[in-house]
């Protein structure tokens, strides 16, 4: 039987995700065939994080996770679902830009900025400030690895920015008992890490999954660059 769809704002078709982790768990997937690039959807992403009340949608970058990698989609997911959320309690302010606050976390596993407004024209202003310098620091033409997480909640938009050196720890790729076959994508990134194999979720505990969000994640040092030319920039 084939599958059906809502059509939403002319662009996209929620969808049923094929492979649910969550009890509701929706792919939302562009009629054209646009690539997955977050510059030239950032609108699509925050229009959703409104429309969908009590989700949170998230865009895995091509090289982080993404499903397809050469069609531009999303996801939605129960925001309750996500451990990530209760992290926003440690936030380390870095600055106020017009009318978007800029936010990172402190003695934290991963490289990740958090970005709020709520004007969805400013907060998109600054997010490709943030992309493009992202691009100035790696020193990279094209999209930076990066995983985003939208929340929509009190009239304000959270846009969680995870930035990465790579898609897979060197376990991955390990032989034999040493594999631990997890691929971080957006969710694994907020703290609900999936284990396909039965033996990787009976021995790995808290440490281990917090080397793999160091090994996956920016650099400290890359990661202050980043933070700097923010701090600095008009």
């Amino acid at each position: 039987m084939e599958q059906k769809g809502i059509l939403y704002r002319n662009k996209y078709l929620i969808l049923c995700n094929p492979a649910p982790i969550f009890k509701n768990h929706f792919t939302i997937v562009a009629l054209r065939h646009d690539p997955q690039e977050i510059a030239t959807s950032i609108n699509g992403l925050l229009d959703l994080g409104a429309d969908l009340s009590g989700y949170a949608v998230f865009y895995n970058g091509p090289a982080c996770g993404a499903s397809a990698p050469d069609h531009l989609h999303f996801q939605a997911i129960p925001k309750n679902s996500l451990p990530f959320f209760l992290e926003f309690k440690k936030l380390l302010p870095v600055k106020n830009k017009l009318s978007v606050r800029y936010s990172r976390w402190k003695d934290f596993d991963r490289s990740v900025i958090l970005l709020e407004s709520q004007s969805t024209d400013e907060l998109t202003k600054q997010f490709l400030d943030l992309y493009r310098v992202m691009q100035r620091i790696l020193k990279t033409n094209k999209e930076p690895l990066v995983n985003v997480l939208c929340d929509y909640s009190g009239n304000r938009w959270q846009l969680a920015v995870f930035l990465r050196q790579k898609h897979r720890p060197n376990a991955y790729f390990a032989k034999g008992k040493d594999r631990i076959f997890i691929s971080p994508g957006a969710v694994d990134m907020a703290g609900f890490v999936i284990t396909p194999l039965l033996d990787n979720y009976n021995h790995l505990d808290y440490n281990a999954i917090r080397e793999i969000y160091r090994e996956v994640s920016l650099p400290e040092n890359v990661m202050n660059s980043i933070i700097k030319e923010i701090v600095k920039g008009n």
